[in-house]
């Protein structure tokens, strides 16, 4: 792969340097390529599976800037490629991408993507993708005719997404995606594609309710949830700041904000279990409950300069630390520790490291808007409690990219300021006690809600 994309590269950036690129990789080397549908994939080891991250990843960010001075049109490079690369190059962000020349090409990319053996983050990706390439609402002008023709042929690949989509949930396919539920995949789609496109498959949901994890009453808010041209999502506040840490000049102003906070909110990010997270969000809390800093701790570039301070923060019992879903993140933060802070066991006993004692918003949400067979999202619980939905396109890109996008760093640092934000309109309505310490009985260590 390295040999075919380093000829590719230097041959200059030409339809041929991208085409000896993308041959050099090999179907075998690509994520999603590797193995023909309808059979079982062989087990790797770990430094494999690293090393072909890896060279996929370096070989995609190569292809980003090569592809768009060649002049290719999506229907050439989809000859050559993965569907999942195709869908990557073209999305408008990194290569131009007409809908109405390479529409027969596009729909064939997304049958090759989503079909009953995909797994719930390829339709993940689609949908994300199918968002960033939809045209805006009708305007009048010069462009009203192109326009109406790139709106149509966007509604063919809606309706092609649709139906796939259909027929994998029909043969009992999940839509679920790592901790993701049902209900904020679907969601995403009536956002995306409309009410007419989704109704087949939010129909579906309701007929079976009693036997999928989401119930008639998800279903029914989502049908009722206005769409939109442009989906309105959470936004950051203006006057909250977003730090990124990645020195010991930076951290040295951030580390006395945490030592001094009473009120803050956790969240990770991360690439493979058994390493520990590959980003740690920290939303600091102010005086009024609200949000005064947000600070993205590069746990995965330089994870020795945060660990002793980290290991500090989780002996504490004078912080009140909220978290979502945090049962994963404080696996993510038992592995680092045991990989940097000198903890050389995470099985439980006098060495393993200890577990951060933290409200988890996620029960207590579950609770307040009577979920009792499904777990609610952040997105979803936003959405109800704020009035917004987060927006989660960014869950599953690499967040082992540095620099990240500005995508990725809004959508990891709302993820943290939103679990402030909830908890401060909840106490406003008198739903959960204040920060004076009546919180504390009901914490476990483990981030759960106690009885």
């Amino acid at each position: 792969a390295g040999a075919g994309a380093g000829a590719g590269a230097g041959a200059g950036a030409g339809a041929g340097a991208v085409a000896g690129a993308v041959a050099g990789s090999g179907a075998g080397t690509c994520a999603g390529a590797s193995v023909a549908v309808g059979t079982e994939a062989p087990k790797e080891s770990k430094r494999t599976k690293e090393a072909r991250v890896l060279v996929t990843s370096a070989l995609l960010s190569a292809l980003k800037e090569l592809v768009p001075a060649t002049g290719l049109s999506a229907t050439e490079f989809a000859d050559h490629a993965p569907p999942w690369m195709t869908i990557e190059i073209f999305s408008k962000a990194a290569a131009p991408v007409d809908l109405v020349r390479d529409g027969p090409a596009l729909r064939a990319v997304l049958r090759r993507l989503c079909h009953e053996r995909a797994w719930g983050t390829d339709f993940g990706a689609a949908l994300r993708w199918l968002r960033a390439v939809r045209p805006p609402a009708a305007l009048a002008g010069a462009r009203a005719a192109s326009e109406a023709a790139e709106r149509e042929a966007f509604e063919e690949l809606g309706k092609e997404f649709a139906a796939l989509t259909l027929a994998a949930i029909e043969a009992g396919h999940s839509l679920r995606r790592h901790l993701r539920d049902d209900e904020a995949m679907l969601g995403q789609i009536r956002e995306t594609l409309g009410d007419d496109l989704a109704a087949p498959i939010l129909e579906f949901y309701a007929a079976r309710a009693t036997l999928a994890d989401l119930g008639e009453e998800p279903v029914a808010r989502i049908q009722q949830l206005p769409v939109t041209a442009d989906v309105s999502f959470m936004e950051m506040p203006e006057d909250i700041q977003v730090i990124f840490v990645a020195d010991a000049e930076a951290w040295a102003s951030v580390e006395p904000q945490l030592a001094s906070a009473s009120l803050l909110a956790l969240d990770t990010e991360w690439w493979d279990s058994g390493q520990g997270p590959a980003l740690l969000q920290v939303a600091i809390g102010d005086e009024r409950g609200g949000c005064a800093a947000c600070f993205l701790l590069d746990t995965l570039r330089a994870p020795g300069l945060f660990a002793p301070a980290l290991l500090r923060l989780a002996r504490r019992t004078d912080v009140q630390i909220l978290g979502w879903s945090f049962g994963e993140d404080q696996k993510r933060l038992q592995e680092f520790f045991c990989m940097h802070a000198g903890h050389g066991s995470c099985r439980d006993g006098p060495e393993s490291p200890p577990k951060m004692c933290v409200l988890d918003l996620q029960p207590v949400c579950c609770c307040l808007l009577n979920r009792t067979s499904a777990l609610v999202s952040l997105g979803s619980a936003c959405a109800q409690v704020l009035g917004r939905p987060l927006d989660k396109a960014q869950q599953c890109s690499d967040w082992r990219r540095r620099p990240l996008s500005e995508e990725q760093a809004t959508y990891a640092a709302l993820d943290a300021v939103a679990l402030l934000m909830l908890r401060a309109e909840l106490s406003r309505r008198g739903l959960l006690p204040t920060l004076a310490g009546a919180e504390r009985p009901l914490l476990a260590a483990g981030g759960a809600m106690l009885n």
